[in-house]
């Protein structure tokens, strides 16, 4: 997922934290002491961990259900466990769809992943609309950096 990924270095970085289980989520962080409130910042209703805040969290799920649609997938957003599966068996290919999925798996974690953040330190009230318009526009600018996938982009230049 992350090798021959076309995103931006620090989204693909970002993924593979997730993958590697070491991003600090609250749950890692009450573990070593640092924090005593585990709830997510994002719902404020479930404890925070990777599974929750990238695909069972509400706002998070929104985000993947219009992304996926946006892509031309009929698919709701699964488990973390299972969405990886399903992401390396489907990216496993070298077609230009496969590596666009990759580089939006990539944007996606890493802008849910800075909307957590923000709620963290800045506490601005960002909507899931405005951060899939984000996503989206962020990864049809990277058709100038990879021209391969021009024609792939010309097909996803909409908003869901």
């Amino acid at each position: 997922m992350t090798c021959n990924n076309a995103g931006c270095p620090r989204w693909v970085f970002v993924l593979y934290l997730i993958i590697q289980g070491k991003l600090y989520t609250r749950d890692r962080l009450l573990k070593w002491g640092m924090i005593s409130d585990q709830t997510c910042l994002i719902c404020e209703a479930t404890e925070e961990s990777i599974q929750h805040l990238f695909f069972e969290c509400p706002t998070s799920s929104y985000i993947w259900c219009k992304i996926l649609k946006w892509q031309g997938y009929t698919r709701q957003a699964m488990s973390w466990h299972n969405e990886m599966q399903w992401a390396v068996n489907f990216a496993a290919n070298k077609g230009s769809k496969a590596e666009v999925y990759r580089m939006v798996l990539a944007a996606t974690v890493y802008y849910i992943w800075q909307l957590r953040n923000n709620k963290v330190f800045q506490n601005p009230s960002r909507t899931g609309d405005q951060v899939v318009r984000l996503i989206i526009q962020d990864v049809l600018c990277r058709e100038n950096t990879f021209p391969r996938l021009a024609r792939m982009m010309v097909t996803l230049n909409f908003y869901p």
